[in-house]
């Protein structure tokens, strides 16, 4: 199967129907774009996820998620680098993702969270009631545990 990029990282939903994958969209060094998708193994659909609004940036990157235990949505961390030209300044969310029907919200807009890719940053419990998130400062590296409320879907 053309996953229309090369994988960086990839994990199963609980219930093993789904597989999303952080996707490297050009395949040189240093990486240029980084997405997500989900992969359909009942169907055999790949659904593009836009975790970042385009209009944050064309140039996005999508550094680490995990699966919601509702094997619908993805909590992910997603960046739009800093433009040096422009003295922008970079962007850095938590996104909680609906893959199905392709929204994504900025949870907790006024922090900013950052992913070490080679480790896992994010992790749901197994209820859902709470998540533990790699919350770095520029001091010091930690770790933040939230509680989550459901409301409807």
């Amino acid at each position: 199967m053309n996953l229309g990029g090369w994988a960086v990282k990839a994990h199963w939903s609980s219930d093993g129907r789904y597989l999303a994958i952080i996707r490297a969209m050009v395949s040189s060094s240093p990486v240029s774009l980084t997405d997500l998708a989900v992969l359909d193994t009942g169907t055999g659909n790949l659904i593009t996820i836009g975790v970042i609004p385009q209009e944050m940036g064309k140039k996005h990157y999508v550094d680490d998620f995990v699966w919601a235990p509702d094997n619908r949505h993805l909590l992910a961390i997603g960046h739009v680098p800093s433009f040096q030209n422009t003295g922008q300044a970079g962007i850095s969310g938590l996104y909680l993702v609906d893959f199905i029907s392709g929204q994504s919200v900025n949870l907790l807009s006024a922090y900013t969270f950052y992913a070490n890719m080679s480790q896992n940053n994010l992790a749901w419990s197994p209820d859902g009631s709470r998540l533990l998130i790699r919350c770095p400062t520029y001091e010091e590296d930690r770790v933040c545990l939230i509680s989550v409320q459901r409301t409807g879907q």
